[in-house]
């Protein structure tokens, strides 16, 4: 009875270990998971505003020249050249990306802002003509005519809707003075796509790892509490029918387990340790290729992980159809991949019934173009006999 009480209390102090220890794994994983998708945020604002100041500076210099010079922010400049040349590269700007509302170019005069010229159609209700003054002007209008410095503006809202403005200075060639400001008007809503839609994901993500991680406990627990669980437990993991893999691509050492080397017929210890050479040896030589193709592809991040179905050398030395799927679980500072992790299933029977199926009905389809040429053969000769027979009897 009193061993009973001890493995009971030493039970129940297992079991408070594992809840101390997954509060504690809860709250580092809602701190860290809080920083995650700040970074995430803050990411993808910062990719977005890139990809925008370099929309934003590449068209200010196609912009900026002998012809901007000729401008005055003045109602006559409609109609010079120098207007309409400005005027007609303006209005192309928007093309380049979808989510420009606007291009434009102004300047400040006793410490107004003036257009000088922007992307909109004369037509257009949101033209700007040349001189017209931007009264909703605030202080970040300002800056890169006072600092020389491009500036991505706050949300800001005037009289044509809310937006977040990439602002360009124009200097001059040769003196190096701010003369005008080139600007690129997003819509606000849309300026936080891409970040909305990135953070959205990281944030899927996070959710299953904690649900993975709230699994472990719950099994973990389980298994504390009763042998049959932890018998249960075991038999599930004995159950899966998949390998396991791990891959250091820096030494190209390569770890798995029992199932893995069940598929190709070997024993663990027959197999351990080996190297992504030794295991390249196993791989038909057509799928050997294609395989490195696909890894290529994840290694520069061209696709979210790697999946392929390729055949192995069994130990019997026939081929086997496996299905492998990884992915990169450790990058360097410079993103060159160091570990891989992945499992392998093998689909050798489906394989086979897919095989069989697409022989049987190639097989049917080449019966049945016979039986049709067969049976237009003797309509012909069935009308060749009528037709004999017919002739017989009028003679």
């Amino acid at each position: 009875m009193l061993n009973k009480l001890k493995l009971l209390k030493n039970n129940l102090y297992a079991i408070k270990k594992i809840e101390i220890i997954f509060l504690f794994l809860t709250v580092f994983f809602i701190l860290f998971s809080a920083t995650y998708l700040k970074y995430t945020w803050n990411k993808s604002i910062d990719m977005t505003s890139y990809h925008a100041l370099a929309i934003a500076k590449s068209s200010e210099i196609a912009l900026n020249g002998e012809m901007l010079k000729q401008l005055h922010a003045l109602p006559e400049d409609v109609g010079t050249t120098a207007y309409e040349s400005i005027k007609k590269r303006l209005v192309e700007i928007p093309s380049i990306d979808i989510n420009i509302r606007f291009a434009y170019i102004y300047t400040q005069k006793d410490s107004k802002i003036y257009f000088l010229a922007d992307s909109e159609p004369v037509s257009s209700s949101d033209y700007s003509p040349p001189g017209q003054e931007f009264t909703e002007a605030n202080f970040e209008i300002f800056e890169p005519l006072k600092t020389g410095q491009p500036l991505i503006t706050k949300p800001a809202t005037d009289r044509w809707g809310n937006w977040v403005s990439v602002l360009v200075p124009v200097k001059d060639s040769e003196t190096g003075q701010v003369k005008a400001v080139f600007g690129l008007d997003y819509p606000s809503k849309y300026w936080t796509n891409d970040a909305i839609f990135n953070t959205s994901l990281s944030g899927i993500f996070i959710l299953a790892l904690f649900l993975l991680l709230f699994l472990f406990y719950r099994i973990i627990k389980n298994n504390l509490k009763t042998k049959e669980n932890e018998k249960r437990f075991s038999n599930v993991i004995l159950g899966i029918d998949a390998g396991i893999w791990e891959w250091n691509i820096q030494t190209g050492e390569m770890i798995f387990n029992k199932k893995w080397a069940e598929i190709i017929g070997y024993k663990l210890e027959e197999l351990k340790p080996t190297s992504i050479k030794t295991w390249d040896s196993f791989m038909y030589p057509d799928d050997l290729k294609k395989s490195k193709e696909l890894l290529n592809l994840h290694f520069y991040k061209k696709s979210e992980n790697y999946s392929f179905e390729c055949r192995l050398r069994h130990r019997s030395g026939s081929w086997v159809w496996v299905s492998d799927q990884g992915k990169v679980t450790e990058w360097s500072k410079d993103d060159k991949p160091l570990r891989m992790f992945g499992t392998r299933i093998d689909i050798n029977k489906r394989k086979i019934s897919e095989e069989f199926v697409s022989k049987t009905l190639d097989d049917s389809e080449r019966l049945n173009k016979l039986m049709i040429g067969r049976e237009l053969e003797m309509i012909k000769q069935k009308k060749e006999i009528q037709e004999l027979k017919d002739k017989l009897s009028h003679s």
